[in-house]
């Protein structure tokens, strides 16, 4: 029997009243109807109704844009403080459109439309020209669902909503007559499960027949839930996204608002949204409060609430809750309280300070005098089967930096805490370190005229901002997040960040929108170490912990375990640790946006500067010093900041002394905090993100919700990484600090200040510019600017080394979603280019042994990049024949042969003469004790893996997997193909061929060749070769553009004939992403061997409800190189393992690793051991395994999908047969 239900459609879009997704055999039927009456041939049929919504939805949106031309009309909103204009879209505006205008000045009419008061359904004025029918036979007055436990039930077909009951964990333990402990005492939450309760609790219902599902508490592979956690996660759902955007924000509101004392205002918000999602956290913020003075009464109006609103309460509902009734008269009587009440979940799955813990404690008591909180037994071992092997392999572990003393490990701890808590730092910059010269006066009274402006001006717009928020207690206001911190505050982020944009700014503009969340995450920031260092009790209590961390990292007590474990140890012996456990509120990037804006908004009335264009002698009036400009690029009109050419001047002749630091940008003088969770790792106060992530809201959401346990092997690599003590190697320091006084050196890459390059000019105003010379001028503009950027780039980062050069530091690292590994602080480390490279050297120093000079020789051969095709016995005879050469660029850097200089790597070709010169003159090289990093470079990493994948003997044996006496230059390999191609093209006559001749070189095309691996296209590929072609001297230049997409052609056909499974697998894995994105209409997202999930954040948004869909083009085109990059960072990670196990000096920057010269044997033992093992797992198999059980296997799979994409996502490439133990007596392989 047909079934229909006359819903009001805007109803069904916000909240479906019936999940299709328990109907089997359920279509749709939409029929249109006007004035009462079925529209023939006005039909349409659906396989869910999501799909009819969003289709009808669409169909009605573009009905209104074709007949209804609505109109603008500017309006004026005045107030006491400003007056704002607002544009208004008008079609018919009545009573209630006024009443809505006034309440929301900036809606236009489709949003006053919807903000009118819904009408129910039945009503006919509440029909809309839709009406949804649901057919199914077996449906008649009921539909009848069944649980996953086996237990049925029915739901009348008038139910706006179906309510199904979750299975949860619970144990009933006792009973009681106690009204207010009855709902709290008498279940016990047990297993992993953190559900509760279905009903709410506290009302008067009776709990008799409420359904208890109790479960087994077997703790399930870890792995299990991770790949269901990644099946039911639905990264492109628009509701999911915004839901979260939503709680996020109004979460960060109630919090900030308890902390400033708005509790009142946070309630009266918190009591009255109807906004469709919310966590109970948000509740949990504010009852915490209440619990503190005992306010049961409004505690019950919120927890009432939750339960109109459907919020289920969780553990902390309910041990607060607990806690306030320990401040009340209520707890005093326990006479009808039973005994045998076990409640150890509401200590250990819930963030207690002392005191509440203790009070709960207490109140418990009552009922059961002898009750003591259970252990927490908490899972420290992974489950990974690729590191399973590593913990049942004898320890070797050593101290990353023995012999370092409690008193040196003291203070080191508090001179990083200071740092932290100042969130700022000065450094002296190398241009005027020795306080020779002196900053110019009318700086210093800019500055001081600065900082008044500022003040005055912040003082009124915070004024203004209070009005506002007393008159509307909005959940978007920013009044909550700038009363959070006191304005001097405020004004040193404000003249801080006006320093920095001048200095890294002068000659571009910044987009304003990247400018905004900038200065709004120095704010949080700010807030952040503000909050966890302003209580004395809990400040005492982390560096305690934090010294006994460092005490055992440099005196391991508990050599078995690794550096996770031993902190999860000692949170886990000290029950008061919430400060160093508890979860952050982030604030969202919406907020940290308009906090930015509202500062940038003082910044701009602040910031003058005198005007004396029209009188040289006295100042006429103040002008701005930075304004905001108009422009295009790339099709889109955007902000952007510029500044007044005088307050440049101003700068300039500035000679500034300090330059100024944010704490997250400098390395740490302390051991990091290791991580072992995702919202705790690196700074010891400030947060640090686990991944970089993208500007998508859910991303933070989908880390929060995967086990953590599935992270620990993720967590051990960052560990085993940023563990690793650094020094400054001084004495290159010294040698680029004065090169970069004396202006640069092009030749060796020290930066050279714009000024002393030419500067570009366009011809006079009015006067005609051919094309050409526009181009020409944009180009030299460009490269000024680069220039400024490279020069600003040098200050800071030699800087920073000079005031690190007497100090140990440490590096404290993340991941990016595909799992690669970078270091934190963007100044001082080893990612980045051959300057700064050669400065780092590793704190510990190991002796030589005897084959370690020979690898630093080896080494500076490798820099040099003149032998690469020469065998490590030809490298090693040819350094010793240059020796002289090494000596006399050791001691005579700049005054010398220099032939250091003539390297391709040339700062540290000079680093390892250094050190070669110091073990030689030591008389006694094999227990010289060196801090050198050796380097082992991967060859060409990326297809390596393509051929490991695919088992491509030829592949391999271009790419060093198998074993050669030579190393194989896969580089000279193609070039050699790509000029056979020339040859025959040349002879058949093809002129562009002709004019190449002498041209295919290895520079040419070894970009290409190296990205090509990565998803380049041919059309970057041909910008790739065209930028070389440009450099070469002699090289006809209108033929640059014809030549450069000639030889990319001629490199991808080299490409596919000598990797013919690269290709293969590549192609397969655009076609699964390009079946995702279009069949499934979601996002590519695999696990990484290590048990990372990845999801590619590739997305456009759509329309003016902002509706997210992955962006096809993207997801398919990197999809191939992100892959890889996934299976790099886990041999990467498995390496540093293995190495940290070993007791090895590990470091890496992709598909590098560093050691010491003494340890470069063993490295590379377990480099090749790990790289079989990460292969030795059919990783396609399980990618295709995973794919069709993510996307194809889905309960809501819609019918539209072709049987082609399962077909697409079953086609595994065929493999070869290369043996891949061949890979573990390859030389070559990491060299």
């Amino acid at each position: 029997m047909n079934q229909l239900f006359r819903v009001p459609f805007s109803s069904i879009y916000t909240s479906c009243s019936v999940p299709t997704k328990y109907y089997e055999g359920t279509y749709i039927r939409v029929q249109r109807v006007e004035h009462g009456k079925v529209l023939k041939n006005a039909e349409m049929q659906y396989s869910s109704f999501k799909q009819a919504v969003f289709k009808s939805k669409r169909i009605t949106a573009k009905r209104n844009n074709k007949h209804s031309k609505l109109k603008e009309t500017e309006l004026l909103k005045v107030t006491q403080s400003h007056t704002t204009e607002t544009t208004m879209q008008i079609g018919k505006l009545n009573a209630s459109h006024v009443t809505a205008f006034a309440e929301e000045p900036g809606m236009i009419l489709k949003n006053i439309n919807k903000a009118k008061e819904s009408k129910v359904p039945g009503d006919s004025a509440a029909l809309k020209p839709y009406e949804m029918q649901y057919i199914n036979e077996k449906f008649k007055n009921c539909v009848s669902c069944r649980s996953i436990t086996g237990d049925e039930y029915t739901i009348n077909k008038g139910s706006r909503r179906m309510q199904l009951l979750h299975p949860f964990n619970m144990k009933l333990q006792a009973e009681t007559t106690n009204p207010n402990l009855l709902p709290l005492l008498k279940y016990v939450i047990k297993g992993k499960s953190k559900g509760v309760l279905e009903k709410d609790l506290l009302a008067n219902e009776d709990y008799e027949d409420t359904k208890v599902f109790i479960g087994d508490g077997n703790t399930e592979n870890t792995y299990d839930e991770l790949n269901r956690f990644l099946l039911d996660f639905n990264t492109t759902d628009p509701e999911i996204i915004e839901k979260d955007d939503e709680s996020m924000i109004m979460l960060s509101f109630i919090y900030m608002c308890t902390h400033c004392g708005l509790v009142d205002e946070a309630i009266s918000v918190l009591m009255g949204s109807t906004r469709r999602e919310l966590h109970a956290d948000a509740f949990n913020i504010l009852i915490r409060v209440l619990a503190q003075k005992g306010d049961l009464g409004r505690i019950n109006k919120l927890i009432n609430r939750m339960k109109t609103r459907g919020i289920e309460a969780n553990s902390e509902t309910y041990a607060l809750y607990l806690y306030c009734l320990s401040k009340t008269e209520m707890a005093n009587n326990s006479e009808n309280v039973n005994k045998g009440i076990e409640l150890n979940d509401l200590f250990q799955n819930t963030q207690l300070s002392s005191e509440e813990r203790e009070s709960i404690l207490k109140l418990i008591r009552h009922v059961s005098p002898f009750f003591e909180i259970a252990p927490h037994i908490a899972n420290l071992q992974s489950s990974c089967p690729l590191t399973a092997e590593i913990y049942k392999k004898n320890s070797n572990m050593k101290a990353p930096l023995p012999n370092f003393s409690k008193e040196q490990i003291r203070k080191c701890v508090e001179e990083q805490l200071m740092m932290e808590r100042d969130v700022t730092v000065k450094i002296k910059s190398v241009l005027n370190e020795d306080g020779g010269g002196t900053e110019n006066k009318n700086w210093i009274h800019l500055r001081k005229f600065w900082s008044d402006k500022l003040e005055d001006a912040f003082d009124k717009q915070y004024k203004i901002l209070e009005r506002e928020f007393g008159l509307t207690n909005s959940i978007s206001s920013i009044y909550p997040y700038i009363r959070s911190l006191p304005r001097s505050m405020f004004l040193d982020i404000m003249l801080m960040e006006i320093q920095n944009l001048i200095l890294s700014s002068a000659t571009y503009s910044p987009n304003t929108f990247t400018l905004y969340i900038r200065l709004g995450e120095r704010v949080w920031n700010r807030y952040f170490a503000n909050t966890k260092t302003s209580d004395p009790e809990n400040l005492k209590k982390m560096s305690d912990i934090i010294e006994a961390y460092c005490n055992n990292y440099a005196n391991p007590t508990r050599p078995a375990c690794n550096l996770r474990q031993n902190w999860q140890f000692l949170v886990g012996d000290c029950p008061d640790a919430k400060p160093l456990t508890e979860k952050c509120i982030v604030w969202p990037e919406s907020i940290k946006r308009r906090i930015g804006k509202f500062l940038y908004g003082i910044i701009f009335k602040g910031t003058l500067i005198p005007d004396t264009s029209r009188n040289n002698l006295r100042v006429t009036s103040d002008v701005p010093g930075l304004y905001i400009v108009l422009r295009y690029k790339l099709g889109k009109l955007t902000e952007e900041v510029k500044f007044h050419p005088k307050l440049l001047k101003y700068f300039d002749q500035s000679n500034i002394r300090d330059l100024l630091f944010d704490v997250e940008q400098l390395p740490m003088v302390c051991p990091p905090k290791p991580w072992s969770e995702v919202h705790s790792g690196g700074y010891l106060f400030l947060h640090t993100n686990f991944v970089r992530f993208t500007s998508m809201n859910y991303s933070s959401k989908f880390y929060d919700k995967v086990p953590t346990e599935s992270f620990y092997d993720i967590f051990d690599g960052l560990n085993a990484l940023q563990s690793i003590p650094w020094v400054i190697n001084t004495k290159v320091l010294d040698t680029a600090i004065e090169l970069f006084k004396a202006g640069g050196s092009k030749k060796v890459n020290v930066p050279v200040y714009p000024s002393r390059t030419e500067t570009p000019k366009m011809r006079a105003p009015g006067t005609r510019v051919s094309k050409a010379d526009y181009l020409k001028h944009m180009k030299l503009l460009q490269e000024t600017r680069d220039a400024y950027g490279l020069w600003c780039e040098a200050l800071y980062k030699l800087s920073l080394a000079n005031h690190y050069r007497d100090k140990i530091f440490w590096l404290p690292q993340n991941i990016d979603f595909r799992g690669r590994v970078y270091p934190v602080p963007p100044h001082v480390s080893h990612v980045t280019a051959d300057l700064y490279r050669s400065l780092l050297l590793f704190a510990k120093k190991e002796p030589l042994g005897k084959k370690g000079l020979d690898w630093l020789k080896i080494h500076a051969v490798n820099l040099k990049g003149t032998h690469k095709k020469c065998s490590l016995e030809d490298k090693l005879r040819y350094a010793n024949e240059i020796l002289p050469e090494i000596m006399d660029s050791a001691m005579n850097p700049l005054t010398g042969r220099m032939w250091w200089t003539e390297s391709e790597e040339p700062w540290q070709t000079l680093a390892v003469c250094i050190e070669i010169c110091n073990a030689i003159e030591s008389g006694d090289p094999e227990n010289y004790k060196s801090n050198f990093p050796v380097h082992q470079d991967g060859s060409c990493n990326g297809l390596q893996h393509y051929a490991a994948l695919g088992r491509d003997e030829l592949g391999a044996a271009s790419v060093n997997l198998t074993p050669k006496n030579v190393p194989q230059d896969v580089y000279g390999v193609v070039v050699g193909i790509v000029e056979k191609l020339r040859q025959n093209d040349a002879k058949r006559g093809l002129e562009i061929a002709k004019k190449l001749e002498g041209f295919v070189t290895r520079k040419v095309i070894k970009q290409t060749v190296m990205t090509t691996v990565y998803g380049v296209t041919k059309y970057g590929a041909t910008l790739q070769i065209s930028k070389q072609l440009e450099d070469i001297e002699g090289f006809p230049k209108e033929l640059v553009g014809e030549a450069a997409f000639y030889l990319a052609s001629q490199v991808f056909r080299g490409l596919e004939e000598m990797f013919t499974s690269a290709k293969g697998i590549q192609d397969w894995l655009v076609n699964c992403s390009r079946v995702i994105t279009n069949c499934y209409r979601d996002t590519v997202s695999w696990i990484t061997p290590l048990g990372l999930p990845v999801v590619q954040p590739y997305f456009k948004v759509k329309g003016f409800k902002g509706t997210v869909d992955p962006d096809p083009r993207k997801q398919a085109n990197a999809f191939p190189p992100n892959f890889i990059h996934s299976l790099d960072s886990s041999h990467m990670m498995l390496t540093a393992l293995n190495c940290e196990r070993a007791g090895i000096t590990f470091a890496a920057v992709h598909d590098c690793f560093w050691t010491h010269p003494s340890t470069v044997d063993a490295l590379n033992v377990i480099c090749r051991e790990q790289f079989v093992a990460l292969h030795s797992q059919d990783i396609l198999k399980s990618l295709s395994t995973y794919f069709i059980s993510r996307y194809h296997q889905r309960k809501q799979l819609p019918k539209t999908t072709p049987k082609l994409g399962l077909n697409v996502l079953r086609a595994v490439p065929k493999t070869g047969n290369l043996d891949l133990k061949q890979v573990l007596n390859s030389v070559y392989f990491f060299s």
